[in-house]
Formats: structure tokens, sequence, C-alpha cells
């Protein structure tokens, strides 16, 4: 299985593990939903580094640390995060995965066993983390984040992803 560890703030440790030909998404949303599975399901395709991933798993540990969630929970916490929006309904459907989606990424603050038990309930192939890239899908993000050809002259994508991001709780795009 390749998991790619990610360090997070308050010595928090995020498990990331991209899985394709998923032929179980239904039944993993609903595990999701009732609560029986303990981590997030994200679209690859809205994902373009796992920098992007680290900044959002650091605004949810850091609100959970404070007891001042948004969501429900740090993983639906960590969806609304990689969303512009403050529209929580919204960032959990354009970030989570949807019943027909057979590529995703799991998300786990879990130990090895746990995030192994996830895996283990997935039918699907884990990826190397490497070929992120392969999945993500530029004009999608670029409208999801609301990217201007002028602003991607002057940056990277990552970098405008991540500004927008860091920035949500300040400005309305």
């Amino acid at each position: 299985m390749a998991v790619v560890k990610i360090n997070l703030y308050n010595n928090r440790t995020l498990s990331c593990v991209l899985l394709t030909s998923v032929k179980n998404t239904s039944y993993l949303k609903k595990q999701l939903i009732t609560g029986k599975l303990k981590c997030a399901l994200v679209k690859p395709s809205l994902i373009v580094d796992l920098f992007q991933l680290k900044i959002a798993a650091n605004k949810s540990v850091l609100a959970d640390s404070l007891g001042k969630l948004t969501t429900k929970s740090v993983y639906t916490e960590i969806l609304f995060n990689l969303s512009i929006s403050k529209n929580i309904s919204q960032s959990l459907v354009k970030f989570g995965i949807d019943d027909t989606d057979s590529d995703l990424l799991v998300l786990s603050f879990g130990d090895d066993s746990e995030v192994a038990d996830i895996i283990m309930q997935i039918e699907g192939d884990t990826m190397d983390m490497a070929k992120l890239k392969d999945f993500t899908n530029e004009n999608v993000v670029r409208k999801t984040y609301k990217i201007s050809d002028s602003e991607l002259s002057a940056s990277s994508l990552i970098n405008l992803v991540v500004s927008k991001i860091s920035t949500k709780d300040f400005v309305n795009f």
C-alpha cells in the first residue's frame, strides 16, 4: 500500500492514499455518512499537490484543537477547508466523492492499522502518490478556485490554490 504521511500542527499526522478503479464508492459514501468510516474521501481531480491537502488539514486540526470546527468532524472540516466556499454543503459535495467516482484519495488521522482497515474496505487499486498529478483536472481546478489566465501568468496553480484556501476566512471569492 502506497501511504504518504504528512506531518501537521500539534504533532498530528495525515495519512494519504490514492486509489483508482474503485467499484464500491456508493457503499463507502454510506459508511462515511453513518460515521462508520473515519476518514475523508476526496476527489483527486481537484487536488493539484499534497501541499494543498496539508494546508486544508492543518486548518482543520487547528480548528479541532481550539474546539472551533465549522463542520461536524475534523474530516468534513478538511473538505470544507479545501473549498473557497463558506457553504458547508456545497464544499462537501464539490470535494467529497460521488457514487459514480472511481478515483479517490483517502485522508486519515488514524494509525497504520486504522488506515489499513479503511483501505481493506475499498474495492480498488492503490496508486503511488507521485501519480496524483495524472488525476488532476486543471480546468476544473481553475473553475473551482476561480483562477483567471492573468493570475496564472503571474503564479503557479498550486500557489494560487493555496492562497485562496488560506485567505477564505478573510476574502469573499
